[in-house]
């Protein structure tokens, strides 16, 4: 507690409480107000880049990027002994974790940050075109890949639980993959002629437990932010949240209009996301694990990674048909008027 009334002194604050929420998150009362103390995994290397998002957030009036305060040397962080840390309000939530609310809030905050820190560039499609072509074959042979290793398994009298998992899996993994050879031929086609591309700032690890869903819907964390495709941000988003069996999908897929209102995607950029929600290379991974050495861990955590690979392919499978329905129809329809 030395160590951190160390660090709280540096912005002049006097605690009268100090509260431990995580091992790395404080929460801090003064006679004032309550603040949050976080004690960062920022390296030398990946501070830069995390304070120009607080530069970028005042430069740009970020509303969603909650703010940070400047110590009495006027800098963004503290560093003490071999941590950095930094000092931002405490802000409580008024969403349960998981609920709409909190998934709406979440698009919300992510959709403005990527909408209002936009840049759009024109790409050379020749190597993306080679590349995502590359893809297209690496996932067709996987097809082949896997209705050998199913065949295998079945020929056996008795089939351990990965085995069966498998064989169970395979006919949505079967459509998954005719369905990234569809989508890759229609970004293909997208991609003829000049194409722009977007880059936002995103967040680096979007979850849900880094939004605070308040008067105002904040991101917090920004440690691993960077410039990209918004598309990798949400791809990230997705397959960390539904690796999990009782995670709500149906109210992850309904509320993305949310998100969709405050930066509306590109039909490319849509095309992209669901190609990259239904990449089979995961679970490929771990299918070959097992294959090449069934005894390399124990069976129930290589059943519960293939399971967490297979929640994200069912998810592709229902984001895609949300996809065709909400977006591709509509662009249709216009076309056809």
């Amino acid at each position: 507690m030395e160590m951190l009334k160390k660090v709280l002194n540096s912005y002049s604050v006097q605690p009268l409480d100090i509260e431990e929420v995580t091992p790395r998150l404080y929460r801090i009362r003064d006679v004032h107000q309550e603040y949050a103390l976080k004690q960062s995994f920022l390296s030398k290397d990946s501070l830069n880049d995390w304070e120009a998002v607080y530069h970028q957030a005042f430069s740009r009036h970020l509303s969603s990027v909650v703010p940070v305060y400047l110590t009495k040397q006027r800098n963004l962080y503290v560093e003490m002994g071999e941590s950095i840390y930094y000092l931002s309000p405490w802000i409580e939530s008024n969403a349960r974790f998981k609920d709409r609310p909190a998934i709406e809030g979440f698009y919300q905050s992510l959709g403005m940050v990527h909408a209002q820190t936009k840049q759009t560039l024109e790409i050379d499609t020749g190597k993306l075109e080679a590349s995502f072509h590359t893809y297209q074959t690496f996932c067709e042979e996987s097809g082949k890949e896997l209705l050998a290793v199913v065949e295998q398994f079945e020929q056996r009298h008795y089939m351990s639980p990965f085995e069966l998992s498998v064989c169970t899996h395979y006919r949505d993994l079967e459509f998954s993959i005719r369905e990234i050879s569809r989508r890759t031929s229609l970004l293909l086609d997208e991609l003829q002629g000049e194409v722009r591309w977007n880059y936002s700032l995103c967040h680096g690890n979007p979850r849900l437990s880094h939004s605070l869903s308040g008067s105002v819907p904040y991101l917090i964390n920004w440690e691993n932010a960077r410039y990209d495709s918004p598309v990798m941000d949400l791809a990230d988003f997705f397959k960390q949240e539904v690796r999990y069996y009782d995670y709500p999908m149906d109210q992850l897929v309904e509320s993305f209009s949310v998100y969709h209102q405050e930066n509306e995607l590109t039909t490319l950029e849509l095309q992209q996301l669901t190609i990259h929600m239904l990449n089979p290379a995961n679970y490929m991974k771990i299918l070959r694990h097992y294959v090449n050495d069934p005894q390399g861990s124990p069976e129930v955590q290589q059943v519960s990674r293939l399971q967490q690979a297979y929640r994200q392919l069912r998810f592709g499978l229902q984001f895609s048909r949300y996809v065709e329905d909400e977006y591709e129809a509509i662009a249709f329809d216009e076309s056809e008027s």
